[in-house]
């Protein structure tokens, strides 16, 4: 069966000697496998452009439900990039993005309002022209809400430290490793207080920014199986390190 579809990219890895094994979100049918023959042959033409992390694909793919590994018949751009591959910190935060996605993305179901939400984030960080300095805290707290594990804003004066694992603000001292102290508890509250009033009035430090994001990690951490590390985290802090040095 054919079927045509929207994707996105989110893993590419070498298979053999000139192809590659392609993982594709996809409206339609959810987190799809397709294995791309020739993909780094000398005749590929430019071929492995179409896979780099996030691009947004127009497909036509063969589709059996009892085959794990399928392949595309036909494919096209669905929207080109115009800034993500020549700007350092865009690319940087596109790196991050994929690393969530392949950690948090696992079901063979389609998502419509995921998918669309995911396409329009990236078609935002690619036409920016704004400082995008808070545009991860925004995207892994709206996209926890498409998980199924967004955090909820019930602070009030008796229960004001986060709880990582409730995902919720809890009464009491700090009493395990998921429950953030009083730092943390505030910058989550910064955070989700901002989100709710469409974004705005986030003031954090460049210091304040790393700790939320490291903060936003953890959270992951505890509501998906076998989240583990996020190994761009760390490059793209010292990238945007670097930019605020200039």
């Amino acid at each position: 069966m054919l079927i045509d579809t929207n994707g996105i990219v989110l893993r590419t890895t070498r298979y053999r000697e000139t192809s590659a094994i392609v993982n594709i979100y996809t409206d339609k049918l959810g987190l799809q496998t397709y294995i791309v023959n020739g993909l780094f042959g000398l005749k590929s033409k430019n071929k492995i452009s179409f896979f780099q992390p996030l691009s947004l694909l127009n497909l036509v793919v063969y589709y059996r439900s009892t085959q794990n590994i399928k392949r595309i018949k036909e494919l096209q751009w669905a929207t080109l990039f115009s800034s993500i591959p020549f700007n350092v910190f865009k690319s940087s935060i596109a790196l991050f993005i994929t690393e969530v996605l392949n950690k948090s993305i696992k079901e063979e179901e389609p998502n419509e309002a995921l998918f669309n939400f995911l396409y329009q984030k990236i078609i935002e960080l690619d036409e920016a022209e704004y400082s995008l300095a808070n545009y991860l805290p925004f995207f892994l707290i709206d996209l926890s809400s498409y998980l199924g594990f967004k955090p909820m804003q019930n602070k009030t004066s008796q229960k004001s430290y986060f709880n990582l694992l409730q995902g919720q603000f809890v009464a009491g001292e700090i009493i395990n490793k998921n429950q953030l102290n009083e730092y943390g508890s505030q910058l989550m509250l910064n955070l989700l207080n901002s989100a709710s009033n469409q974004k705005e009035n986030l003031k954090l430090s460049r210091e304040q920014r790393s700790d939320l994001l490291k903060v936003l990690v953890r959270y992951y951490q505890c509501h998906i199986e076998n989240f583990g590390k996020i190994k761009s985290l760390p490059i793209l802090e010292q990238i945007f390190n670097d930019l605020n040095k200039n």
